[in-house]
């Protein structure tokens, strides 16, 4: 190759072939997968399938079995999880994580912040003032298994709703891509963080309204949004959450369907 542009042409053509794996882009010069190439695309399969497939008990090591819990209770993948099944590829963790967040296989969750004693190896930031360890967390949608709790439910008093059809094939994958695209949205936006469920996604997107997204059965194929009003905090009573939503907010929301542009 006689530039750089003529090998990362060719790095694309090939990955458009299937035969590498090569996300660094043209423009992206800042980017950690600028310098990475998969020569065997079967090898990150195998990678990532140690995050999103379910283990056999017996085979987890009891070193992390507190956070192999986390994971397969809460859906919680913990940054010193990703190390101790990613040993023998350190070096190219990082990339590898910013590769499965790509894909909308993770996502950043809240950190989860620890006393300095509690540390077990832990790949950590201390902050002077608080002495806490400050731990990496990533949401894992397809191991979500807790359904969203009545009290979420119960709480919607009055809403505006309406539905997704997606003609009678909607795989639970493309509802987990979803999930995490909320996250990152709410992320972007300096929102409330996002409660991820099984099948479910809440969010507060204003200071007064929420939203919920429902997966249905699959025979249904749709997804239900269900756009209320949230009891304000300072108020004498109630009274706002039993309002209809605002218009401008059920517009807002409905806009957001253009995240189920995602197999596009």
């Amino acid at each position: 190759m006689d530039s750089e542009h003529e090998l990362l042409t060719m790095l694309t053509f090939y990955h458009d072939l299937g035969y590498v794996v090569y996300y660094g882009g043209i423009e992206d010069d800042q980017s950690l997968l600028r310098d990475m190439v998969i020569l065997n695309p079967q090898w990150l399969i195998d990678v990532f399938k140690q995050v999103i497939t379910i283990l056999d008990p017996a085979e987890r090591d009891g070193i992390v079995s507190d956070a192999w819990t986390s994971l397969e209770k809460d859906g919680i993948l913990e940054d010193r999880l990703i190390q101790h099944m990613w040993q023998s590829f350190l070096e190219q963790k990082e990339a590898l994580v910013k590769l499965m967040a790509k894909f909308d296989l993770i996502c950043e969750a809240p950190v989860e912040r620890l006393q300095q004693e509690q540390q077990d190896e832990v790949d950590t930031e201390v902050s002077n003032e608080t002495e806490k360890v400050v731990k990496k967390r990533y949401y894992v949608p397809s191991r979500l298994t807790s359904p969203c709790p009545q009290e979420e439910i119960e709480r919607i008093k009055s809403s505006t709703d309406f539905y997704v059809d997606f003609r009678g094939f909607l795989p639970d994958g493309l509802f987990h891509r979803l999930m995490a695209r909320a996250v990152r949205w709410m992320g972007e936006r300096d929102g409330e963080p996002v409660n991820l469920f099984y099948r479910h996604i809440s969010l507060m997107f204003d200071e007064e309204h929420h939203a919920l997204l429902e997966m249905k059965p699959p025979h249904e194929a749709t997804i239900k949004v269900t756009v209320y009003r949230g009891a304000v905090a300072d108020s004498d009573h109630n009274g706002d959450s039993h309002k209809p939503p605002a218009p401008s907010a059920v517009k807002e929301v409905g806009s957001l369907t253009g995240w189920f542009q995602l197999v596009q």
